[in-house]
């Protein structure tokens, strides 16, 4: 059956396309933190689960292993093309004009969103140790201007001086 690209996949879109071309490969804990500031929220395991492997079959996407043998995630020159596509100036206007332009792009044989291989599924533990890199250089930027400060959850310990 196929499907459509839907707004998580546009979301996770619009995070995995905050680099610029030519970059290297992002780190699973750079989409989060890209995410987190896109839309000011983290997406789920599910979300995440379900919605990278659409967009590696829609083409916009590549997920590899690197020889640490994390997750890594790439835009292609598709992804690119449709982000340059986007004219708004606000996070929100960003996150909209993504989904209106991928709700335009054709249906996912729900056969290429099947066919990754076992290299580059995502797993549980990936993701919580992404949120957690994540939530802890987030609290590493805050605490520069709140010395001191301690984040809910976080694996950091105490001040840093």
């Amino acid at each position: 059956m196929a499907s459509r690209l839907n707004g998580t996949d546009a979301w996770l879109l619009g995070a995995i396309t905050e680099t610029r071309r030519g970059a290297k490969p992002m780190q699973l804990w750079e989409l989060v933190n890209n995410a987190d500031w896109l839309n000011r929220s983290i997406p789920t395991f599910t979300e995440a689960r379900m919605s990278l492997p659409r967009l590696v079959a829609a083409g916009y996407l590549v997920m590899a292993r690197d020889a640490q043998g994390r997750l890594t995630l790439k835009a292609t020159d598709a992804a690119f093309d449709l982000r340059d596509r986007v004219r708004a100036d606000t996070l929100g206007g960003v996150l909209s004009e993504v989904a209106t332009l991928v709700r335009r792009e054709p249906d996912i044989p729900a056969d290429d969103v099947s066919n990754l291989g076992a290299s580059a599924v995502l797993t549980q533990a990936e993701w919580d140790a992404a949120v957690t890199k994540n939530s802890d250089w987030m609290e590493r930027q805050i605490r520069r201007f709140l010395p001191g400060f301690r984040s809910p959850g976080s694996t950091s310990g105490g001040r840093q001086n």
